[in-house]
């Protein structure tokens, strides 16, 4: 042996043994990602070359993405309110202050409603900006910017290495399936909630390194938060337990499936035991938040499982689930309304749809645990994806079936998926210039597509126009497009929808009431009661049906049916602020009925005392009926509400004039424009817009 040789192979098996000790450290913190991955990190501390773009300072690759995001998302800041966003963000903060934001986050019971945190911050954009869209696009874009950096910090903790965990967060940014969630507005919720979300996970892989008090606390807060802003995140607690449990499962050297169960069992066992408090901690939050969604906030306006049966519910699911696949994997047909047939509904357990998909669910799980041992972060990225789609599986019946903006959380996993994947590839020099090739084809493909669908979300009528293109058979999207060219006058293409969806669904009680309103405002008083009436056959439990014909008859002086509509109203419907305000407008202005207006408006009072639009009317009628000191009791009511409510303070002047003789007192309300403004009567357009999704209309909060 030449001289010196022993002494060079000593010290490499030294050096060898110190990268293997340096490796087992990091195992055993768990500061660095699962065993799979640590085991293959190199001394150099990265998977072979890189090139200069990952030298870079991790503030440098920040601000890259940060461009990406900007430039991929510049054209929709000139994109309007559309959908949800006008009964959301313009209705509610319209004349508010914003101390006032207060009054919103309550149902009319005094309930905190559901999604609190996204209120919040519509109300300080809305005070800060006014009704610009264009600031509400710039926050949402700020809060996607604000997720990829998130992703691209757990993305980089799990994987151990900068060039993959940059292209998660690529990935993840540039996806188009997430322009619902950022270009429309009213998505907001989703933003939030991912933010928290992952917030509130990257605390809790610090905890699980530190054991530090302050690392629980903050997990703690930003899971709070994240179901402050949506309770879909009520996942979280699962996605953490998950990683322990995968991170802490030493596989067997001969992995047989007996084996392979017996790890998963003692690592899930030494997971619970090592954070105990933390999960029980999580698991209740979560617990909390979703008995508070489901049985008090009651989200979900569908009480019915789709298709009938739980089973069947299930299919359908498994036919979405597969179908949001596609749309990661090939994002070419995007829609913001995903009803009837448009994606329809499984009516037969022998589907051969619904079986095809089932299993190829179930062969996409296997996969993902045969990856267990080798690829840990795609099990894990992939397992991520189906527990976050959890909340919308329908085991809960709901009324949006399927909507692309639910993907917007979910698609976090599959980035961390394709991060890992991208880790392996790069494992072998040769393929790094393949590699990153193919990622930035990728990249850029997915961002142009992400600019024209930006485009779609213009306006009501691009978006509708595009959907009705996309999907020719979509019924509540025709019924929406017609009621825009009704709404513009063009009655003629506005029949031609209506026409056409009333082909393809002859049953929907949508489709009669839209038409009823054209055939009114044609002049066609007989047709549109008769469409008003079939519409009310087909669903009689409808209370928005009975709304439109109550108006109706209301506008065409048929009093005596408008009374009879409101009395069978208020006894269906006795705790609705808004139905006993229409009634006692209805009785105080047509009927010229002051008792019963009174009852109504006092019945509304009581029911949203904590909203200035129910006091006015009623002190109207007092001041009308110079009853004055009532008016005059009811007006400092409503200022200890709103203060600087101008409408109150012209209400209370005109009051302490007339008692001072100096002005008489109004003939009626007719005139009188304080009050006629907050009739929110939902006349021609009760709720034909179909919101992002399917089923019903998704609850304004």
């Amino acid at each position: 042996m030449p001289k010196g040789t022993g002494r060079a192979i000593g010290g490499a098996r030294g050096r060898q043994r110190a990268v293997m000790a340096t490796t087992s450290s990091v195992r055993s913190s768990g500061r660095a990602g699962f065993k799979g991955n640590v085991g293959r990190v190199r001394s150099r501390g990265d998977s072979g070359p890189r090139p200069g773009l990952f030298h870079r300072p991790t503030w440098q690759l920040l601000l890259i993405l940060w461009a990406i995001v900007s430039l991929t998302y510049a054209n929709a800041l000139n994109n309007g309110f559309v959908l949800d966003d006008h009964p959301v963000i313009l209705d509610e903060y319209r004349g508010r202050r914003p101390w006032e934001g207060w009054a919103i986050l309550t149902d009319p019971w005094g309930n905190i409603q559901g999604r609190p945190l996204r209120t919040l911050s519509f109300n300080l954009d809305y005070s800060l900006f006014g009704p610009d869209p264009r600031f509400f696009h710039l926050v949402n874009i700020l809060y996607h910017a604000v997720n990829t950096t998130l992703v691209y910090y757990v993305a980089r903790r799990l994987l151990g290495h900068v060039a993959p965990a940059f292209i998660a967060a690529l990935l993840f940014a540039v996806h188009p399936i997430q322009t619902e969630a950022v270009t429309y507005i009213s998505g907001r919720k989703d933003l939030l909630a991912t933010l928290f979300y992952l917030a509130a996970f990257s605390a809790f892989l610090r905890y699980r390194a530190t054991q530090r008090v302050g690392a629980l606390l903050a997990t703690v807060l930003a899971f709070a938060l994240a179901l402050l802003s949506k309770e879909s995140a009520v996942t979280l607690p699962a996605a953490c337990l998950l990683y322990d449990w995968i991170a802490r499962t030493r596989m067997p050297a001969r992995p047989t499936p007996m084996a392979l169960a017996g790890a998963a069992w003692q690592g899930l066992r030494e997971a619970l035991s090592r954070h105990r408090l933390i999960y029980l901690i999580l698991f209740g939050m979560a617990i909390a938040s979703s008995l508070h969604a489901v049985l008090i906030v009651q989200e979900s306006e569908r009480h019915e499982y789709w298709g009938g049966s739980f089973g069947l519910s299930l299919l359908t699911t498994a036919r979405m689930f597969c179908h949001y696949l596609k749309l990661l994997i090939l994002p070419t047909t995007l829609l913001h309304d995903y009803s009837f047939d448009t994606f329809p509904v499984t009516r037969t357990y022998a589907d051969p749809a619904s079986l095809l998909a089932v299993a190829a669910l179930c062969g996409i799980v296997l996969a993902l645990i045969w990856c267990w041992t080798t690829l840990p972060t795609v099990t894990f990225g992939g397992l991520w994806w189906f527990l976050a789609l959890l909340p919308v599986a329908q085991i809960v019946p709901h009324h949006v079936m399927m909507a692309e903006r639910f993907l917007y959380l979910p698609s976090v996993g599959a980035a961390l998926a394709a991060g890992a994947l991208a880790k392996r590839a790069l494992a072998a020099e040769r393929r790094h210039r393949l590699v990153y090739a193919g990622v930035g084809l990728a990249a850029a493909l997915l961002a142009a597509r992400t600019v024209i669908r930006n485009a779609d979300w213009k306006d009501h009528a691009t978006l509708l126009t595009q959907a009705v293109a996309a999907a020719p058979r979509g019924v509540r999207t025709r019924i929406a497009l017609g009621a825009l060219y009704q709404q513009r006058g063009q009655y003629d293409m506005a029949d031609r929808e209506y026409q056409e969806a009333l082909r393809l669904d002859p049953n929907f009680h949508k489709v009669h009431g839209a038409l009823a309103s054209l055939l009114a405002q044609r002049g066609d008083l007989a047709g549109a009661e008769r469409e008003y009436l079939k519409a009310l056959r087909l669903d009689p439990d409808n209370n928005d049906i009975r709304i439109g014909l109550a108006s109706f008859y209301e506008r065409h002086g048929e009093l005596d049916k408008a009374a009879r509509e409101y009395r069978e109203l208020v006894t269906r419907r006795p705790r609705d602020p808004l139905l006993r305000q229409n009634a006692g407008v209805f009785y105080h202005v047509v009927k010229r009925d002051p008792r019963r207006a009174e009852e109504e408006y006092q019945a509304a009072l009581a029911l949203r005392p904590q909203e200035v639009e129910f006091y006015i009317p009623l002190a109207v009628l007092y001041l009308e009926a110079r009853q004055f000191a009532r008016a005059e009791e009811i007006i400092q009511r409503a200022l200890i509400v709103r203060p600087t409510e101008p409408r109150l303070h012209t209400l209370l002047r005109k009051v302490r004039r007339t008692v001072e003789g100096q002005e008489a007192p109004p003939p009626s309300l007719g005139g009188m424009p304080l009050t006629r403004e907050i009739r929110r009567q939902p006349v021609e357009q009760w709720d034909t817009t179909p919101r992002p999704g399917a089923g019903a209309a998704e609850p304004k909060r």
